[in-house]
């Protein structure tokens, strides 16, 4: 598993960084100040262009360039859950141990391993990539405390060790398996308030920001991106009430749906009235 680049190792700042992204959308240039007070005495080439927009990027927290760049659904779902500091944590560390997951690899490596304490000259030799990013990646997890890793100023003395428990609870949360019984009604949900201001075609990134936020405020359910794709590939595209219909990307996109290897960035719902007198979904 290749490490991706990134710059930023201060949870913290990862999300204060996305929220100058989400506070000023369409407007690069507030953005860029907004960020750049984050590193005070640092270049804007340093800091916007070095490393804010770089690590949310490959760390897939953004999406759009230039001037269209805001908070992918994960990304809105870091944001919107501050509102209380448990579900926020909770949030957090499902978000990063997906990304992990996805990107990194490093929390299954530790569990291969085996140890209930691993040197972290062990850890390195058994992951591949440049080790800053290595040292940089169990920073994070550590302060997410999905790891604990120890203080010694030296890397080659510390030791990490598997936080087994929050662990545990964080991986309940991405068990998408679990959240099939309402998965479906919150997702038309979504979709009916979305198609008001868009015609009926809803974009596919904004569909799942919406159900994620909609099951976070009224159940305390935390549906990432991954686990959303995971539950719409198992809903019927066509049934005797709807059909749902996806829309294939005119160019090179990012964040697209994929089913049976293909890829799409829209979806539309076509609802057909049930004889007894409303929509049965």
């Amino acid at each position: 598993m290749k490490i991706p680049s990134f710059k930023e190792d201060r949870l913290q700042l990862i999300i204060k960084s996305l929220e100058c992204m989400d506070e000023n959308k369409f407007n690069r240039d507030k953005m860029r100040k907004c960020i750049l007070g984050l590193y005070p005495n640092k270049s804007e080439k340093a800091v916007f262009r070095g490393i804010a927009i770089p690590t949310s990027r490959h760390l897939g927290l953004i999406v759009g360039y230039d001037e269209y760049i805001r908070p992918s659904a994960d990304g809105i779902l870091l944001l919107k859950s501050r509102y209380d500091n448990k579900l926020h944590q909770d949030v957090t560390r499902a978000i990063f141990l997906e990304i992990d997951k996805n990107l990194f690899g490093f929390i299954d490596t530790l569990k291969k391993l085996n140890f209930e304490m691993v040197p972290y000259l062990h850890f390195e030799k058994n992951v591949e990539g440049a080790e800053e990013y290595k040292k940089r990646w169990l920073k994070v997890l550590d302060q997410c405390e999905l790891i604990k890793l120890t203080e010694e100023k030296k890397w080659a003395y510390r030791k990490i060790f598997l936080m087994k428990i929050i662990l545990s609870l964080t991986e309940r949360n991405l068990d998408y398996r679990r959240k099939r019984i309402f998965f479906k009604e919150y997702l038309f949900r979504a979709y009916e308030k979305l198609s008001l201001k868009s015609a009926g075609i809803v974009d596919m990134e904004d569909l799942r920001g919406e159900v994620a936020l909609k099951l976070l405020k009224e159940k305390e359910e935390i549906i990432t991106e991954r686990q959303f794709d995971d539950l719409l590939r198992e809903i019927p595209l066509a049934m005797d009430k709807y059909i749902i219909s996806l829309g294939q990307p005119m160019g090179a996109e990012e964040k697209l749906f994929e089913l049976n290897g293909k890829y799409y960035r829209t979806l539309s719902i076509k609802m057909f009235m049930n004889t007894e007198g409303g929509n049965d979904r």
